[in-house]
């Protein structure tokens, strides 16, 4: 998890607090102020601080690579705020709703990882508030790049 906003960190261990499956839970926010406070929130975690560049991207890939290499299945979380726009207040609790519904609902989101091995990821649907705003937008090259050295198949010609 990257936690910024510690007030969203709250909401996230309460819905974590709700599973009954064997978990490690590794955050990284961007203050060794901040940093206090969620090993509070979240006394077994291991807490990292990172620079606050390219916000969650840096630790979900390097920050805690080593010990992500020690699961079959990661889920990532971000305290998400969207102040700017208030048709996305709802934005949160609907990828909470998508990635952690229920106790059913995570048992059926890990049934289809082991039911399928070749599936890489799991993901929200799209938020209808974001409307045209879903789009690659500038990354559209890096994720060519990326997609190609990694050899998926090529992104769809849509730009979606």
């Amino acid at each position: 998890m990257h936690a910024y906003y510690l007030d969203i960190a709250e909401v996230l261990a309460r819905r974590l607090a709700m599973l009954d499956h064997p978990m490690r839970v590794d955050v990284s926010t961007d203050t060794e102020e901040k940093a206090r406070q969620l090993r509070v929130i979240f006394p077994d975690a291991i807490v990292r601080v990172f620079p606050n560049r390219g916000s969650d991207v840096y630790p979900k890939i390097f920050g805690f690579e080593a010990e992500h290499a020690h699961h079959d299945v990661v889920l990532h979380l971000h305290t998400k705020r969207s102040a700017h726009s208030s048709h996305l207040a709802e934005w949160l609790p609907f990828l909470l709703d998508c990635l952690l519904p229920s106790p059913g609902g995570v048992n059926a989101i890990l049934e289809a990882f082991a039911s399928t091995p070749r599936l890489g990821m799991v993901s929200p649907s799209h938020f209808p508030s974001l409307g045209a705003a879903t789009n690659w937008g500038p990354n559209r090259a890096i994720a060519e790049v990326l997609t190609w050295v990694a050899g998926w198949p090529r992104l769809p010609d849509n730009g979606r």
